[in-house]
C-alpha cells in the first residue's frame, strides 16, 4: 500500500531538500534559484512529503491574475510511479484555480507533452536550450556598464510580455553572481547555475540588439569564470539563433510552451523577447 503524500508549502527550511530533487534529475538550479521562488511567491511553492523526507515538489509563479507559470514539478527518483507528480500537478492547478488565474503556461519536455495535453494544456509554441561556451571576442574592449535605467528596461519588458515582471526581474539583477546588460534598445541578465551560467531573459527591439546583449554577457561569464558553458533558451526560430551558431552554440534540449487555455501570449510569441527567463517562471 501507497504511503499518502502530504503536500504543505515549502519553507526556507526546505531549500536544501528541494534542491536535492532539482540536482537529482539534472538540471541546473542553486539555492538562490529555490530561494528566489520562495522569496516572490512564498505560499504559491508546494512540497510532497513522505513521514518528514521532501519527495516532491511543484511551484506557481504568478503575475497578476493574468498569468501563472507552472514549474519545479518534480519527483525524488526512488518514490516515481506512485502518482506524486500527479497529486503535486494537481495542487498547484488548484491553487492557480483559488488565484483565479486567467492562463497557466509551462514548458514541456517532448516526454511531458501528452501528459500535460490530457490535463487540457495546448502547444502554443516551442523553445530550445541553447548549450556553448563562455569566450570573449578578441577585438572587443570589456563593455562599459552604465547604470541601469530600471524605469526603461521595465517599461520595455511590460510592453513586450503585456504583464508585470518587475519583482521578478529586479530580484535576479540584486542576486549574487547576476550580469545587467542593458541599452536603449533593450537588456539581458545573465547569473549563476549549478552546470552552466544561465543567460536571459533577452528583450530587445531589434535583433542586432539582442545579439550585441549576448556578447556582453558572454564576455562578462568568461572573465568571472574562465571555460564555464552557458545555457540560453531561445524561441525556436528567433533571429539570434544564427548569432549564437556562430558563437558556437548548439541546440541540447527542445520544449514547448503550453497553456491553459491555449489563447494568444505576448510572453510566449512576441519578437521582442529573444530569450525566456527560466523554465520554472517564464
Amino acid at each position: 500500500m501507497n504511503a499518502t503524500l502530504r503536500i504543505l508549502p515549502l519553507s526556507p527550511n526546505d531549500v536544501a531538500a528541494a534542491l536535492r530533487l532539482s540536482t537529482q534529475a539534472g538540471w541546473n538550479q542553486l539555492p538562490q534559484d529555490w530561494q528566489r521562488l520562495l522569496d516572490l511567491w512564498p505560499d504559491q511553492c508546494l512540497g510532497g512529503w513522505i513521514s518528514d523526507t521532501l519527495v516532491a515538489t511543484g511551484t506557481l509563479s504568478t503575475y497578476g491574475k493574468a498569468l501563472a507559470w507552472v514549474g519545479m514539478i518534480l519527483v525524488d527518483q526512488q518514490y516515481r510511479g506512485r502518482g506524486f507528480g500527479g497529486a503535486i500537478f494537481d495542487a498547484i492547478m488548484r491553487l492557480a484555480a483559488e488565484l483565479d488565474v486567467q492562463t497557466l503556461g509551462l514548458a514541456a519536455t517532448a516526454l511531458g507533452q501528452p501528459v500535460y495535453a490530457k490535463r487540457g494544456f495546448t502547444i502554443a509554441s516551442r523553445i530550445n536550450r541553447w548549450l556553448g561556451p563562455a569566450t570573449t571576442l578578441s577585438a572587443r574592449s570589456p563593455a562599459q556598464r552604465p547604470r541601469p535605467d530600471w524605469r526603461r528596461i521595465l517599461d520595455l519588458d511590460r510592453q513586450a510580455t503585456s504583464i508585470d515582471r518587475s519583482s521578478l526581474l529586479r530580484h535576479i539583477a540584486g542576486e549574487a553572481g547576476a550580469s545587467l546588460r542593458a541599452s536603449p534598445e533593450g537588456f539581458a541578465l545573465g547569473r549563476l547555475g549549478r552546470t552552466a551560467a544561465h543567460v536571459g531573459p533577452i528583450v530587445a527591439t531589434e535583433a542586432a540588439a539582442a545579439n550585441n546583449l549576448v556578447d556582453e554577457l558572454l564576455e562578462d561569464v568568461a572573465r568571472s569564470a574562465p571555460g564555464a558553458a552557458v545555457l540560453i533558451d531561445v524561441p525556436c526560430g528567433s533571429p539570434i539563433e544564427q548569432h549564437l551558431r556562430a558563437r558556437g552554440f548548439a541546440v541540447s534540449r527542445e520544449l514547448a510552451i503550453m497553456l491553459l487555455p491555449l489563447r494568444p501570449l505576448p510572453l510566449a510569441d512576441d519578437p521582442r523577447i529573444f530569450a525566456a527567463t527560466s523554465f520554472e517562471a517564464g
